[in-house]
């Protein structure tokens, strides 16, 4: 009811407050660590360097937590702009460092946002599935993150996250489930003009090294099958 209310209010529109992220940072972890047993193996790999795209299997709200709270990275978010649809929550995604993306609409002005903070050195985390998985097994992925990746010559960094698909409510979290996160070797991309050739070699890689990540019961049914969408 509250939000609703807050929702009736125009509220501006924020920028991102890297105050308000830390706020969020230490919230969520003590939240992880209260309410959640989480695994979190490959961080030597993470480059602390350059522009960087955080990329993931996405199976619940919860991944976006567990990402912030894990990689000991300050990063920004492309989320689904319904999200963006009561003023309130638009403005706590704007302090968060979130902008919102239309999906399925090829969204020019959200994808050059997207590669400003990425040539500025910024780092972007993305689903490349654009949703939640249903079933708890990697979809396909779209190829938006490829071409930021090649415009931009961003490093890729693959995650999987596991486990919390098996959090379906916040009441799940009384008792402290295990959660999961794998982050592999970064993948080098040269920064070059992205051609359906390109884009779809890259896309493959990283959808590859992303399930590598994953247990096998997260894994594409048919892990021969190429998981690129358009």
């Amino acid at each position: 009811m509250l939000i609703k209310i807050l929702g009736i209010i125009h509220l501006p529109l924020l920028q991102y407050s890297p105050r308000f992220y830390w706020l969020f940072l230490q919230f969520g972890r003590w939240i992880v660590f209260l309410f959640a047993q989480l695994q979190v193996k490959g961080l030597t790999q993470v480059p602390n360097t350059g522009p960087r795209i955080v990329v993931s299997n996405h199976q619940n709200n919860l991944d976006v937590v567990v990402l912030t709270i894990a990689l000991p990275l300050q990063m920004r978010y492309m989320a689904k702009s319904e999200l963006f649809l009561i003023p309130f929550w638009r403005q706590i995604m704007a302090w968060f460092g979130a902008f919102s993306i239309e999906r399925g609409k090829g969204d020019i002005e959200a994808m050059k946002h997207a590669e400003d903070l990425l040539l500025e050195g910024n780092t972007l985390v993305m689903f490349p599935e654009g949703t939640r998985s249903r079933t708890g097994r990697m979809g396909r992925f779209h190829r938006g993150t490829a071409v930021l990746a090649l415009r931009s010559g961003a490093t890729i960094i693959p995650c999987g996250v596991s486990l919390t698909d098996k959090v379906k409510t916040p009441f799940h979290l009384v008792t402290r489930p295990p959660l999961a996160l794998n982050v592999g070797a970064p993948i080098t991309v040269m920064r070059e003009n992205p051609n359906n050739e390109n884009v779809a070699s890259l896309t493959e890689e990283i959808a590859k090294a992303v399930e590598q990540l994953l247990p096998r019961e997260y894994r594409r049914k048919n892990t021969d099958a190429k998981s690129v969408k358009a």
